[in-house]
């Protein structure tokens, strides 16, 4: 029987919710019961020494590779069934880079600066005034260099301006949702739906992601830590299978 379009997206959401369902349930089950447990390998390869963190503070190494691979499958998909969306493709290869950072450098100010940029390439998806985008990045860079040349921390002025880009492709994404519903063309009102559920998921992803970050700096008690790391992801996927399914083509 030949695959058709529709029975290959179907494989591909059994294979997203096969990963999703295996990291929560593994990461969920290594910080209830293994979160005051820590090993650590040594390697010494040319006669330097490298310290690998297998388990530590209930998260396990398996777990943050099948993260990464979660996440790399989504611009795959993307470039086979929307190789003509540039924007989301740019998008997904940008949250790529920045999750690898996440997921080994919890707090690094490197992977929000690159969250930035893949917030600033939905949001161009979402307007095509060139006006517009124009005054965004203007006004996104300015942003950014006042962080990289005040006193303020770089990771408080870089997520301070990722707020700002979520909030807009938050309202670009509803923006596009009403002018699909009162066109009528149920298919892309669907789909457009479907990215401003993303968008909606991903900030309640952010929003753990900070108090996660919290936690670690004593403003909040460090026991939440393990709850909050994990209900950011419960959150992220999906707004990931969400998003990468909203373009508009199909090549």
């Amino acid at each position: 029987m030949k695959n058709t379009p529709e029975k290959k997206k179907r494989i591909w959401m059994i294979i997203w919710i096969v990963i999703f369902l295996s990291f929560i349930f593994l990461d969920l089950t290594f910080k209830l019961f293994f979160y005051d447990k820590e090993i650590i390998r040594v390697f010494v390869i040319g006669g330097q020494i490298f310290k690998i963190s297998v388990l530590e503070n209930g998260v396990f190494i398996g777990v943050k590779c099948l993260k990464i691979l979660a996440i790399s499958l989504n611009p795959v998909f993307s470039l086979k069934h929307n190789a003509k969306d540039f924007f989301l493709n740019a998008a997904l290869a940008l949250t790529l880079l920045a999750d690898t950072f996440f997921v080994f450098f919890p707090a690094s100010a490197t992977a929000v600066l690159i969250f930035c940029f893949a917030q600033f390439s939905h949001s161009i998806r979402f307007s095509y005034n060139k006006k517009f985008c124009i005054a965004r990045a203007v006004i996104m860079l300015l942003f950014l260099l006042a962080g990289f040349v005040s006193q303020i921390s770089n990771i408080f002025a870089f997520a301070f301006v990722y707020m700002l880009l979520i909030i807009g492709n938050i309202h670009l994404s509803f923006r596009n949702f009403e002018k699909e519903k009162i066109s009528g063309n149920k298919p892309r009102t669907t789909l457009a739906l479907m990215a401003f559920s993303g968008f909606i998921l991903f900030f309640f992803c952010d929003v753990f992601i900070a108090l996660s970050f919290y936690t670690s700096t004593g403003l909040l008690p460090e026991y939440f830590n393990r709850y909050f790391s994990f209900i950011a992801w419960f959150f992220y996927y999906p707004s990931q299978i969400l998003i990468v399914n909203s373009a508009f083509y199909d090549s």
